[in-house]
C-alpha cells in the first residue's frame, strides 16, 4: 500500500485499513511512516513562518541571529526526538488502559492502532497552520474584534473535529486488535490520562490547603 493510499484509508476507511495492515509485525515501518508525516508537518509550519523568522533575523544583531539559529537547530532535533518517542509513550499510556479494560491483544497491536491514528494529528496541524496564516492573530498587540472572526471559529471547529476524528480512528483499531467494543476502547484511551489529571488536581489542592493551613 503506497503512502497516499494509506492516508486516504486512515481518513475514510479506518476499519478496512486496520484489516489490511493486521499482518504488519515490525515497529520500524510504522514509526518511519509517522515520522515522515510529522516532519512534513514541521516543514510546512516553518515555510509559513519563514517570513516572520527572516524579519526577526534582519532586525537582530549578528550574535542574536547566531543564538537564534542554534536554538532553531536544537528545536528541530527535539522535534525529531519527539517524533520517535511520542508513538511509544502514547501507545504505552493507551495499553495500560487496554490491560485494565481486558483487551486481548499485545502492546504492538496498541502501538499500531495508536500510531497510525496519530498520523492524522500532524496532517490536521497543517490545516490549522494554513487557517492561522490566512488570519494571523498578533498576540503582542491583540485586537479582540479581529480575533473573534470566521477564521477563529473555523480553527476551533477543525481542532475539535480533528480530536474527535483521531480518537475514533484509534478506537476503531483498538477494538479490532483487542476484540473489544469502541466504547471500551475509548475508556481505555482516556482512563490513564484522566486518572493522572485527577491525581494532579488532588496534589495541587492538598498543596494549597497545606500552604494556607
Amino acid at each position: 500500500m503506497d503512502p497516499i493510499e494509506k492516508v486516504r484509508m486512515i481518513f475514510f476507511e479506518p476499519a478496512n485499513f486496520f484489516k489490511n495492515v493486521k499482518n504488519e509485525k515490525n515497529y520500524l515501518p510504522i514509526l518511519m511512516y509517522f515520522f515522515a508525516v510529522y516532519i512534513l508537518s514541521t516543514l510546512v509550519s516553518l515555510i509559513f513562518e519563514f517570513k516572520d523568522i527572516k524579519e526577526d533575523l534582519m532586525k537582530s544583531s549578528q550574535f542574536a541571529s547566531v543564538i537564534f539559529i542554534v536554538v532553531v537547530i536544537f528545536m528541530l532535533l527535539f522535534v525529531v526526538l519527539i517524533a520517535f518517542a511520542a508513538p511509544f509513550i502514547g501507545a504505552g499510556i493507551s495499553h495500560l488502559g487496554i490491560m485494565i479494560v481486558g483487551g486481548a491483544g499485545k502492546f504492538f497491536d496498541t502501538f499500531k492502532a495508536s500510531t497510525y491514528a496519530s498520523v492524522l494529528s500532524p496532517l490536521y496541524a497543517i490545516v490549522l497552520t494554513i487557517i492561522g496564516y490566512l488570519d494571523p492573530f498578533n498576540i503582542n498587540n491583540p485586537v479582540w474584534s479581529d480575533f473573534l472572526n470566521v477564521y477563529t471559529f473555523l480553527w476551533i471547529a477543525v481542532a475539535i473535529a480533528s480530536t474527535i476524528h483521531i480518537f475514533y480512528i484509534e478506537c476503531t483499531g483498538l477494538s479490532q486488535y483487542h476484540k473489544i467494543s469502541k466504547i471500551r476502547a475509548l475508556v481505555a484511551i482516556l482512563l490513564i490520562p484522566v486518572a493522572m489529571i485527577v491525581i494532579l488536581m488532588i496534589i495541587i489542592i492538598l498543596a494549597i490547603v497545606l500552604m494556607f493551613k
